[in-house]
């Protein structure tokens, strides 16, 4: 019993004794972080970490002025600052020399200047500067250095600057507004009327109205439009009582709509476009990508975009014409992360920020135009050029599109054809084509036609089309006014998608209804590169027509409230010769004096 208990006791000593051992504590992060008998970290496995957590990266941030240059966002010591590269693999020439690290940058739309926010004295309150990256001058500070203020965008003439600050009460978000050569007499455009975050996004075309995003939470924002003179709102997207997430891109060309991501028609963000007409709906525009659209930007002039899908985890890129609202993958770009997008200021040139295993967040450019496209290109251009020796002359692109020549030719001027034998012949012509195997029309009845009610007209030019695309029988398509129009009153608003089974394409004047005629400029790409001729027939023309009445006593197929689709018994032959903008429709045999 006495030796039980004796071993006892000696067990119970060691344990005191172990127990009583010196617990080893060490801190890190100026004491942020406490451990108890963590052993140190080898010096050797700190130094083999660091080639990976000190990587220098060199994000995209903004071109400059001319489009030769690009400006980026590195690391030199501590913080990063802005930098400009000259050439592709060149050099990167440090243009800020701060303590603090520069936040966003935008650069002056028609302008040298950049626009850029960053600390200001330590305070985590972000300050606007604004600085010439060729000048001499120091960066100078356009906001009040107390109050937070960020979100800075451009008007379109490059005069004025939009942004959020809490200079009211120090905590609201509120949209300011200021002139960049007047910053003192800076002003509050829209007061918050809650806790939430409340931003600018984009000007309209005119610099009356500014695009405002509202972020209430992860799957609640909403988008506002704002007038600036009197400071009223209107929600174009999201809804209080049935939330949705809704993110901005920009104002359409013509400032008649907006175009947005937004989750409220699937569970994924899909791109959109939104007419600004009251209780317009949204028109989903990647309906067929099944996967999240992340973020987009778009070219000075609007004519141009460019959006990112999350594939899988991967980034793809595609290219939007915004004139069309048609979009095509990009082949070719390294597979990773792709963010700060921004286009060259005429246009031609994509840069972008690529994070891939190989290049940690490096800037690439993607070149637009003929290499690209991988053939010729046709560009559409204006110019202004003054009498002032003093004054530079402005250049702006309007139209690039793929230059393709189809193998078919034949002189107009050589054929021996009465205007009895034409069906069409007009002189503003787009396309070198020669077609003869048409034997169908569909066609706007003139009768029937209303102004008021073209968007009613869409989903029935959309079943015949799905009728003869199904059955592979190619068609021309005649209309009034513009097809694929934004503006429902300046002709009939069709997708691309909805009038795809066209082989010839025709706009033509009413007695009643006479608009500027398109060119085919909605569809550029798509009739670019299908080769489909473009017709158009001026009203009381001299020299061009279109036989309504031979075309009334074809055929009649199938009618609709607003439509005819006629078939001939014998194919009619389209002649297109775009280099002299002229082209014929002939009828078919027997009338036809010749063989092709």
């Amino acid at each position: 019993m006495k030796k039980s208990i004796w071993i006892l006791i000696c067990v119970s000593l060691m344990v005191s004794a172990t127990g009583l051992a010196e617990v080893v504590v060490t801190e890190a992060n100026n004491g942020n972080l406490v451990m108890e008998d963590v052993p140190a970290i080898p010096e050797s496995i700190v130094d083999g970490l660091n080639r990976y957590q000190n990587v220098r990266s060199a994000g995209f941030r903004s071109w400059d002025q001319d489009g030769d240059r690009i400006f980026v966002s590195t690391r030199f010591a501590d913080v990063s600052q802005i930098h400009r590269v000259d050439h592709p693999g060149g050099a990167r020439r440090q243009i800020t020399f701060f303590k603090e690290p520069v936040g966003g940058l935008d650069r002056q739309p028609g302008g040298k200047h950049l626009a850029f926010t960053m600390d200001a004295g330590g305070s985590e309150f972000s300050q606007i500067f604004l600085l010439d990256p060729a000048g001499t001058a120091e960066a100078v500070m356009l906001t009040d250095g107390e109050s937070r203020n960020t979100s800075v965008v451009w008007d379109q003439d490059g005069r004025r600057i939009a942004f959020q600050s809490t200079r009211r009460n120090g905590a609201s978000n509120d949209v300011w507004l200021m002139d960049a050569a007047d910053p003192q007499a800076a002003k509050m455009v829209w007061e918050s009327p809650d806790g939430t975050y409340w931003a600018p996004a984009d000007f309209s075309p005119d610099g009356r109205q500014l695009l405002v995003i509202n972020y209430v939470g992860n799957a609640d924002s909403r988008l506002h439009l704002l007038d600036v003179a009197s400071g009223k709102t209107r929600m174009l997207a999201g809804d209080p009582a049935d939330p949705s997430s809704n993110f901005p891109v920009a104002f359409d060309r013509e400032g008649r709509g907006i175009y947005f991501l937004t989750d409220v028609q699937g569970e994924f963000q899909q791109l959109a476009w939104r007419s600004l007409d009251e209780g317009a709906e949204p028109v989903i525009l990647t309906g067929d990508i099944p996967w999240n659209v992340e973020g987009g930007s778009v070219s000075e002039d609007r004519t141009r975009g460019a959006f990112t899908v999350n594939e899988d985890g991967l980034t793809r890129l595609y290219l939007l014409d915004m004139v069309g609202r048609e979009y095509v993958p990009v082949e070719g770009i390294p597979t990773g992360l792709i963010g700060g997008m921004g286009f060259s200021p005429d246009g031609l040139r994509l840069a972008m920020t690529i994070n891939t295993p190989k290049t940690p967040s490096d800037s690439f450019v993607l070149e637009l135009g003929e290499k690209a496209m991988g053939c010729p290109v046709e560009i559409e251009f204006a110019g202004n050029f003054s009498d002032n020796p003093g004054e530079k002359p402005t250049f702006r692109l309007l139209q690039l599109r793929p230059f393709l020549e189809h193998e078919e030719t034949l002189m107009i001027d050589d054929l021996d054809v009465t205007d009895k034998d034409l069906f069409v012949s007009s002189s503003v012509v787009s396309g070198n084509r020669v077609i003869s195997d048409i034997q169908d029309i569909i066609y706007v009845n003139p009768e029937v036609f209303d102004l008021t009610q073209t968007v009613e007209m869409v989903p029935e030019i959309m079943d015949l089309n799905r009728t003869l695309v199904d059955d592979d029988l190619p068609y021309i398509l005649i209309g009034p006014g513009r097809w694929g129009t934004c503006e429902r009153h300046l002709g009939i608003p069709v997708d691309w998608s909805d009038i795809n089974g066209a082989r010839v394409i025709m706009e033509v004047d009413l007695a009643d209804f006479q608009v500027d005629h398109s060119q085919g400029s909605h569809f550029f790409h798509n009739i670019s590169s299908a080769g489909i001729p473009y017709f158009y027939i001026k009203y009381n023309s001299e020299t061009d027509f279109l036989d309504w009445k031979w075309m009334n006593s074809v055929s009649l197929v199938q009618e609709t409230k607003y439509f005819r689709h006629v078939r001939t018994k014998e194919p009619l032959l389209v002649i297109a010769n775009g280099k002299k903008r002229s082209g014929k429709i002939i009828k078919p045999e027997p009338a036809r004096p010749f063989k092709v």
